[in-house]
């Protein structure tokens, strides 16, 4: 089932939906996914945390060849990644209020097939370990079909925003990552 939450602000952010990928079901056949070595970008356990984000590519992010600008997907992880954050009632601005930062350490994609203007795609976001000091998020982007779009790893570190050293994940960070988990 999709829960629909649309998180734009005018024209200036992707209409998104989310929803737990235990709950996501297309009833499509979907595509085998290409082959990648196991461990590039995602480990070979289990996650521990997964969401789920569907965006829809807009005009102005597609190139001149109709593709959606490789960039973009960045911004994509992004707000996948805001959005699971969110799940268990915290966000960013918590974390900032509390003077926590977290500036990018890390980011890769390996792109498999384009993303074409107004194609909705689903990010599904998988955490593989407890945060301590650092929040890896992998992700899998698909299309509607199924197709393989590419796969994303971003890491991230708790900084003390006046001292700008790392300090351990904020604990109601990880309270809300145990709430979603046990749900």
């Amino acid at each position: 089932m999709k829960n629909k939450d649309d998180i734009s602000a005018g024209n200036e952010s992707p209409s998104v939906t989310t929803g737990t990928a235990n709950t996501i079901s297309s009833g499509k056949a979907v595509k085998a996914a290409k082959p990648v070595p196991s461990g590039v970008l995602f480990p070979e356990n289990d996650p521990i945390f997964q969401h789920t984000v569907y965006i829809r590519s807009r005009y102005g992010e597609t190139d001149k060849m109709g593709y959606l600008y490789h960039a973009r997907f960045i911004d994509y992880f992004d707000v996948a990644r805001t959005e699971m954050i969110r799940l268990g009632e915290f966000n960013y601005k918590k974390l900032e209020d509390s003077g926590i930062i977290m500036p990018v350490l890390d980011v890769q994609v390996r792109y498999f097939e384009p993303v074409t203007y107004d194609e909705e795609i689903r990010i599904l976001v998988h955490v593989y370990e407890w945060p301590q000091t650092r929040l890896h998020t992998h992700y899998k982007v698909t299309g509607s079909g199924g197709s393989l779009k590419a796969y994303g790893k971003v890491s991230l570190c708790f900084v003390n925003e006046h001292t700008r050293k790392p300090v351990r994940a904020p604990k109601p960070l990880l309270d809300a990552m145990r709430r979603h988990v046990q749900n």
